[in-house]
Formats: C-alpha cells, structure tokens, sequence
C-alpha cells in the first residue's frame, strides 16, 4: 500500500510507469485535511502526508485482505447516495491507519529520493544511465543512496535499470511495426546482441520468440 504526493493511494507500487494497472484511489486536499484532523495531533498525520513525496507500507496477507476490501468499497461508495461521503472517509482513514502502522522503517526520510529516482530512471530509460548520474541528478551520494534504494526496492539500481529496459521492450514488442534493433536502442541497450541476451535471460525467451508467442496469443 503506497501514499504518493499528488493524493493517490495504490494498492501496489509498480516498478515501471506503465504497469499502474492495479487499484488506485484519489482524494481531494479538502478530503485529506478532513481525514488527517481525525488522528490526534501528536501523530502528525497533516505533516506526514502533506509534505509530499511518498509514504508505503508491506503488509502481511491478512491486512492485505483488508486493503483489497477497502478498495472495492471505495470502487462503489457511490451507490450509497444518504452515507457515501461518510463511508469515503471512514475508508480514507482506515487505509491512512495502515499506513501509519505499517509503514517501511525510514519512508519518510528516503522514500521521496527513491521516487525522484525512480522517476528519473524511468524518464531516461532510452538513454546511457549510470549511478554517478542518477545520484548527481538527487543531489545525494552513491553509497547512501545504493543502500536506500536497494532496502527499499529489493533490487539494486542496476537491476532495477534492466528489468524497466527489459519491461519496457515488453511493451513495445507488442508492435510488430518497430524492429528489434529499434527497441534495443530504444530502451537504452548498448547493443542488439546484449539485448537479446538480457532479454532471454529476464523474460526466458529472445524478443523474437516473444514477439511471436505474443502474436499467436492474439
């Protein structure tokens, strides 16, 4: 469960920009003052959750049960025209609960850094990206910010950079119009042979063979 800054709660934080496919919810600024004024001031919940950046939680299958019911609640609280803005509410602070209690250790600090990189990598993916140049993009040092971003993504910012190439040729494999040579060189690859052998390796076909199992499913 994730909090971005533009007031969107997801079910899921995708790795790539193209893969918000899972639930996701919006509430206004009004809605969020409303929602945060419930919680006692100690907890700072307006300063949390104002300040921007991202908040996200990992949560165990029990509690995420519970998230999956308070989005297909959310999905049709309009139906209830005499208690819907209540029950909106009410579940705006139950998931604002989730996160308050679940949240990673250290979010508030970090997480922003890892959403200004994950951005960035995204944004640039078609071109020569390195460590050096995504931490002098964030302004924060290498060994700082490869801990947090491995901590906080599982993966290291190499591997994070190959599985977003790879996730992006995936999507444009889907055109049979563009060539293989032009999404390896469209997804940053050095060369169409190391995309080919990347590409194998992750998706555990060569692009062509994708390609046609791709065309054949259709």
């Amino acid at each position: 469960l994730c909090f971005v800054g533009s007031n969107k709660f997801y079910y899921t934080l995708p790795d790539t920009k193209e893969a918000y496919v899972r639930s996701k919810v919006f509430l206004s600024n009004e809605q969020l003052r409303e929602v945060c004024a419930f919680f006692p001031g100690e907890m700072n919940m307006g300063e949390r959750f104002f300040a921007g950046g991202m908040v996200y939680a990992q949560m165990d299958k029990a509690k995420m049960k519970e998230i999956e019911e308070i989005f297909d609640g959310l999905a049709h609280y309009n139906a209830d025209e005499r208690y819907g803005d209540a029950l909106l509410i009410a579940s705006y602070i139950r998931l604002l609960i989730h996160l308050h209690e679940n949240a990673a250790e250290g979010t508030f600090q970090s997480i922003g850094m890892i959403q200004k990189a994950v951005e960035y990598i995204n944004n640039h993916i078609q071109e020569e990206l390195s460590i050096d140049a995504v931490c002098a993009k964030i302004h924060v040092s290498k060994y700082y910010f490869c801990r947090k971003f491995k901590k906080h993504t599982g993966l290291t910012v190499m591997e994070y950079i190959l599985k977003t190439r790879i996730s992006s040729a995936q999507i444009m494999l889907e055109d049979t119009s563009i060539t293989i040579g032009e999404i390896s060189e469209k997804c940053g690859f050095s060369s169409q042979s190391y995309f080919s052998r990347a590409f194998k390796e992750e998706a555990g076909l060569t692009p062509m063979q994708y390609r046609k199992k791709l065309t054949q499913s259709v």
